[in-house]
Protein backbone atom coordinates (compact mmCIF):
# COMPACT_ATOMS: atom_id res chain seq x y z
CA UNK A 1 0.00 0.00 0.00
CA UNK A 2 1.39 3.36 -1.00
CA UNK A 3 2.32 6.04 1.67
CA UNK A 4 -0.64 8.47 0.41
CA UNK A 5 -3.18 5.61 0.92
CA UNK A 6 -1.68 4.53 4.24
CA UNK A 7 -1.69 7.98 5.44
CA UNK A 8 -5.00 8.78 4.59
CA UNK A 9 -6.19 5.56 5.73
CA UNK A 10 -4.86 6.83 9.28
CA UNK A 11 -6.00 10.07 9.18
CA UNK A 12 -9.61 8.84 9.08
CA UNK A 13 -9.18 6.93 12.08
CA UNK A 14 -6.83 9.89 13.42
CA UNK A 15 -9.59 12.67 13.41
CA UNK A 16 -12.18 10.32 14.80
CA UNK A 17 -10.18 9.65 17.51
CA UNK A 18 -9.11 12.89 18.22
CA UNK A 19 -11.96 14.88 18.08
CA UNK A 20 -14.42 13.23 21.10
CA UNK A 21 -17.99 13.57 20.37
CA UNK A 22 -20.23 15.59 22.02
CA UNK A 23 -21.74 13.85 25.14
CA UNK A 24 -23.90 15.41 27.84
CA UNK A 25 -22.84 15.46 31.17
CA UNK A 26 -23.61 17.68 34.67
CA UNK A 27 -23.08 21.00 31.75
CA UNK A 28 -24.83 20.68 28.20
CA UNK A 29 -22.55 22.29 26.75
CA UNK A 30 -19.59 20.36 28.21
CA UNK A 31 -17.78 17.21 27.63
CA UNK A 32 -16.47 15.45 30.61
CA UNK A 33 -15.31 12.08 29.17
CA UNK A 34 -11.50 11.41 29.69
CA UNK A 35 -9.45 11.23 26.55
CA UNK A 36 -6.46 9.35 25.55
CA UNK A 37 -4.10 12.26 25.70
CA UNK A 38 -0.56 12.67 28.01
CA UNK A 39 -0.38 16.61 27.25
CA UNK A 40 2.84 18.23 27.74
CA UNK A 41 2.74 21.83 28.29
CA UNK A 42 5.17 24.61 27.58
CA UNK A 43 7.89 25.48 30.18
CA UNK A 44 5.93 28.70 31.05
CA UNK A 45 2.61 27.01 31.63
CA UNK A 46 4.41 24.34 33.80
CA UNK A 47 5.56 26.78 36.02
CA UNK A 48 2.45 28.99 36.56
CA UNK A 49 0.63 24.97 37.79
CA UNK A 50 3.88 24.19 39.93
CA UNK A 51 3.76 27.79 41.35
CA UNK A 52 0.25 26.80 42.24
CA UNK A 53 0.68 23.49 43.66
CA UNK A 54 3.31 24.84 46.27
CA UNK A 55 1.67 28.33 47.35
CA UNK A 56 -0.07 28.40 50.64
CA UNK A 57 -3.05 27.74 49.52
CA UNK A 58 -3.52 25.58 46.59
CA UNK A 59 -6.63 24.83 45.04
CA UNK A 60 -5.49 23.21 41.86
CA UNK A 61 -7.14 26.06 39.65
CA UNK A 62 -4.77 27.41 36.87
CA UNK A 63 -6.14 29.81 34.32
CA UNK A 64 -4.74 30.12 31.02
CA UNK A 65 -4.61 32.50 28.09
CA UNK A 66 -6.90 32.81 24.91
CA UNK A 67 -3.75 31.59 22.99
CA UNK A 68 -3.45 28.34 25.69
CA UNK A 69 -6.93 27.61 25.55
CA UNK A 70 -6.74 28.01 21.69
CA UNK A 71 -4.02 25.28 21.82
CA UNK A 72 -6.15 22.69 23.65
CA UNK A 73 -9.23 23.37 21.10
CA UNK A 74 -7.20 23.12 18.31
CA UNK A 75 -6.14 19.41 19.55
CA UNK A 76 -9.52 18.60 20.31
CA UNK A 77 -9.25 19.06 24.11
CA UNK A 78 -12.76 20.80 24.94
CA UNK A 79 -13.84 22.47 28.23
CA UNK A 80 -14.82 19.27 30.86
CA UNK A 81 -12.58 16.81 29.35
CA UNK A 82 -10.01 15.58 31.62
CA UNK A 83 -6.70 14.29 30.56
CA UNK A 84 -3.24 13.43 32.19
CA UNK A 85 -0.04 15.14 32.28
CA UNK A 86 3.33 15.24 33.65
CA UNK A 87 3.92 18.36 35.95
CA UNK A 88 6.68 18.22 38.74
CA UNK A 89 8.11 14.63 37.36
CA UNK A 90 4.32 13.42 38.75
CA UNK A 91 1.49 12.35 36.59
CA UNK A 92 -0.99 14.47 37.08
CA UNK A 93 -5.06 14.32 35.92
CA UNK A 94 -6.59 17.51 34.87
CA UNK A 95 -9.50 18.59 33.24
CA UNK A 96 -9.96 21.74 31.56
CA UNK A 97 -12.54 24.47 32.70
CA UNK A 98 -13.85 27.42 30.96
CA UNK A 99 -10.75 29.63 32.14
CA UNK A 100 -7.71 27.38 32.23
CA UNK A 101 -7.39 23.75 33.92
CA UNK A 102 -7.98 22.10 37.17
CA UNK A 103 -5.48 19.62 38.78
CA UNK A 104 -7.93 16.64 40.35
CA UNK A 105 -5.24 14.52 41.27
CA UNK A 106 -1.46 14.30 41.26
CA UNK A 107 0.14 11.32 41.60
CA UNK A 108 1.18 8.23 39.88
CA UNK A 109 -1.74 7.42 37.56
CA UNK A 110 -1.58 4.31 35.47
CA UNK A 111 -0.59 5.03 31.84
CA UNK A 112 -2.04 2.91 29.19
CA UNK A 113 -0.36 2.21 25.62
CA UNK A 114 -3.47 4.11 24.01
CA UNK A 115 -2.36 7.25 25.92
CA UNK A 116 -0.81 9.96 23.12
CA UNK A 117 1.73 11.94 24.20
CA UNK A 118 1.23 15.50 22.55
CA UNK A 119 2.12 17.76 21.23
CA UNK A 120 5.73 17.18 21.30
CA UNK A 121 7.69 14.33 22.83
CA UNK A 122 11.60 12.56 22.48
CA UNK A 123 12.20 11.06 19.40
CA UNK A 124 14.98 7.48 19.73
CA UNK A 125 15.48 8.01 15.85
CA UNK A 126 16.52 11.71 15.74
CA UNK A 127 20.27 11.38 17.14
CA UNK A 128 20.97 8.67 14.23
CA UNK A 129 19.62 11.25 11.51
CA UNK A 130 22.76 12.52 9.17
CA UNK A 131 22.49 16.23 7.93
CA UNK A 132 24.44 18.46 6.73
CA UNK A 133 24.87 21.54 8.73
CA UNK A 134 24.00 24.72 7.05
CA UNK A 135 23.85 27.88 9.00
CA UNK A 136 22.52 30.65 8.05
CA UNK A 137 22.77 34.69 10.61
CA UNK A 138 19.44 33.83 13.65
CA UNK A 139 19.13 30.69 11.95
CA UNK A 140 19.65 27.63 14.42
CA UNK A 141 20.00 24.34 12.17
CA UNK A 142 20.74 21.88 14.95
CA UNK A 143 18.86 18.63 14.82
CA UNK A 144 16.27 18.32 17.74
CA UNK A 145 15.64 15.38 19.72
CA UNK A 146 12.15 15.32 19.32
CA UNK A 147 8.55 13.97 17.01
CA UNK A 148 5.82 16.96 16.85
CA UNK A 149 1.89 16.60 16.65
CA UNK A 150 0.20 18.97 14.98
CA UNK A 151 -3.66 19.50 15.51
CA UNK A 152 -6.18 18.19 13.76
CA UNK A 153 -6.48 21.33 11.11
CA UNK A 154 -3.08 21.71 10.07
CA UNK A 155 -2.58 17.75 10.39
CA UNK A 156 -5.42 17.46 7.56
CA UNK A 157 -3.44 20.61 5.50
CA UNK A 158 -0.39 18.52 5.63
CA UNK A 159 -1.95 15.35 4.67
CA UNK A 160 -3.22 17.01 1.40
CA UNK A 161 0.08 18.32 0.60
CA UNK A 162 0.99 15.07 0.68
CA UNK A 163 -1.03 14.41 -1.66
CA UNK A 164 -0.43 16.89 -4.38
CA UNK A 165 3.58 16.82 -4.22
CA UNK A 166 6.11 14.38 -5.33
CA UNK A 167 9.36 14.08 -3.06
CA UNK A 168 9.49 16.61 -0.56
CA UNK A 169 7.18 19.23 0.11
CA UNK A 170 6.44 22.72 1.52
CA UNK A 171 3.91 23.62 3.56
CA UNK A 172 2.76 27.34 5.07
CA UNK A 173 1.79 27.83 8.57
CA UNK A 174 -0.27 30.77 10.14
CA UNK A 175 0.57 33.15 12.76
CA UNK A 176 -0.91 30.51 15.65
CA UNK A 177 0.90 27.71 14.39
CA UNK A 178 4.20 29.19 14.05
CA UNK A 179 3.43 30.97 18.07
CA UNK A 180 2.83 26.97 18.52
CA UNK A 181 6.05 25.64 17.59
CA UNK A 182 8.17 29.04 19.17
CA UNK A 183 6.03 28.25 22.56
CA UNK A 184 8.01 24.72 22.68
CA UNK A 185 11.12 26.17 21.23
CA UNK A 186 10.84 25.04 18.07
CA UNK A 187 13.35 27.45 16.13
CA UNK A 188 13.32 28.32 12.77
CA UNK A 189 16.20 26.12 10.90
CA UNK A 190 15.71 23.34 13.14
CA UNK A 191 15.00 19.77 12.16
CA UNK A 192 12.76 17.49 13.47
CA UNK A 193 10.35 14.58 12.81
CA UNK A 194 6.47 15.42 13.07
CA UNK A 195 3.69 12.87 13.27
CA UNK A 196 1.05 12.58 10.55
CA UNK A 197 -2.06 10.20 11.35
CA UNK A 198 1.00 8.11 12.19
CA UNK A 199 3.41 8.83 10.39
CA UNK A 200 6.73 9.87 10.95
CA UNK A 201 8.67 12.44 8.40
CA UNK A 202 11.60 14.31 8.90
CA UNK A 203 10.42 18.29 8.74
CA UNK A 204 12.37 21.36 8.85
CA UNK A 205 10.88 24.29 10.07
CA UNK A 206 11.48 27.47 7.78
CA UNK A 207 10.92 31.09 8.19
CA UNK A 208 7.42 30.66 6.74
CA UNK A 209 6.45 27.25 7.44
CA UNK A 210 8.06 23.65 7.32
CA UNK A 211 9.77 21.59 4.53
CA UNK A 212 8.71 17.59 4.91
CA UNK A 213 10.16 14.95 3.73
CA UNK A 214 7.61 12.45 1.69
CA UNK A 215 9.07 9.15 2.47
CA UNK A 216 8.41 7.63 5.96
CA UNK A 217 11.20 6.71 8.06
CA UNK A 218 11.96 3.30 9.30
CA UNK A 219 11.19 2.58 12.38
CA UNK A 220 14.67 1.62 13.51
CA UNK A 221 17.57 3.95 11.96
CA UNK A 222 15.83 7.20 10.36
CA UNK A 223 16.75 8.16 6.74
CA UNK A 224 19.20 10.16 6.14
CA UNK A 225 17.34 13.38 5.27
CA UNK A 226 20.22 14.98 3.53
CA UNK A 227 18.73 16.60 0.88
CA UNK A 228 16.55 18.91 2.70
CA UNK A 229 18.28 22.62 1.97
CA UNK A 230 17.80 25.84 4.20
CA UNK A 231 16.20 27.74 2.02
CA UNK A 232 12.93 29.55 2.85
CA UNK A 233 9.73 28.70 2.16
Amino acid sequence: MSLKKLIFKSFLVFSMVAIPSALVFAHSSHDHSQLPYKWEFSKNVKKKIERNINSNIPNGIVGLSRFEQRKLNSYGIKVGNKFSSSIGGVNALIERTTMGVRIIKAKNINSTNSEWLIPIKSSMNVSKVSLIKLDHIGHDHGVRNIEWTFGNKTNEKIVKRIFLSEGGFLVGLNSFEQNLLDEYEILVGNRFYISISGHKLAAERTTAGLKIESERTNSGVAKAATDISDDNV
